[in-house]
């Protein structure tokens, strides 16, 4: 795809997503699906590709990862995230992804070209992911509590439960690898 429509019609897609999710979270809290769990299970899993979505499509056109400070990116506390990690078990969901969204060679690549250079590029491209969970983990966490708040109660759980799996482990995932990658880029210096 030619980077100036990347460059125009992901936002635009994004802005779409972003007003349709919005609509979505207020009629949820309104309306509620209670009377049906396995409809609020399908429609919280569509509720966060969407808003997760939004992110994704901003991050793939656009630098948006330098909206946070480089100071949020360092790990501070690389005992407590290793403790995080193996309590939640995100290795087992890194062995889920590279089983299925990652299986390819090529689109690990991507990510990691097996070079010295590829270790900025593998840098950037954590960021870039961890920024794509990051907002739309805060967002659907809000979503999930206002929509608690209004009497509700499987939408918000399912919301949250796939906020969890679909951004909480992936932005563990990319601090762990700059945590991995920080020890790896200290041994060439």
């Amino acid at each position: 795809m030619a980077p100036l429509v990347k460059k125009i019609l992901f936002p635009l897609i994004a802005l779409f997503l972003a007003i349709q999710s919005f609509y979505a979270v207020t009629m949820l809290a309104y309306y509620g699906l209670d009377d049906s769990p396995l409809l609020a299970f399908f429609v919280a899993w569509v509720l966060n590709m969407c808003i997760t979505g939004v992110f994704a499509l901003l991050v793939f056109s656009h630098p948006v990862e330098r909206l946070l400070p480089e100071a949020y990116y360092r790990i501070q506390r690389p005992a407590l995230l290793k403790k995080v990690y193996n309590l939640l078990k995100v290795e087992t969901f890194r062995k889920f992804l590279l089983l299925t969204f990652w299986r390819s060679r090529e689109q690990r690549k991507k990510y990691f070209t097996g070079t010295r250079a590829g270790f900025a590029l593998l840098d950037t491209q954590s960021r870039k992911s961890e920024f794509g969970h990051l907002l739309p983990f805060v967002l659907l966490t809000v979503a999930s509590v206002y929509i608690f708040a209004e009497d509700n109660i499987w939408v918000p759980v399912f919301i949250f439960g796939w906020n969890v799996i679909g951004n909480l482990y992936p932005i563990l995932l990319q601090r762990y690898h700059r945590l991995r990658l920080g020890r790896i880029v200290g041994r060439f210096r």
